[in-house]
């Protein structure tokens, strides 16, 4: 979705409740999600938090894995 100038709140909007829906959705089976980003923020996470970190990545960035919860 491309956004222009003005219509930004909107789109913020949009992907802010699409992102709820994500986060509160179950799943029956562990899916490995990956993303990068800036490799201080590795300083930044909890000790046993969704969060780990997964190694370097291409142009500077660092590799996380994020731990969805499963559905019981």
């Amino acid at each position: 979705m491309l956004c222009r100038r003005g219509e930004i709140s909107i789109c913020q909007q949009l992907l802010d409740a699409f992102w709820h829906e994500l986060a509160y959705a179950l799943i029956n089976d562990p899916v490995n999600v990956t993303f990068d980003s800036s490799p201080d923020a590795v300083d930044a996470l909890p000790e046993n938090g969704p969060i780990l970190y997964d190694g370097s990545s291409q142009n500077g960035f660092a590799k996380y894995k994020l731990t969805l919860p499963t559905a019981e």
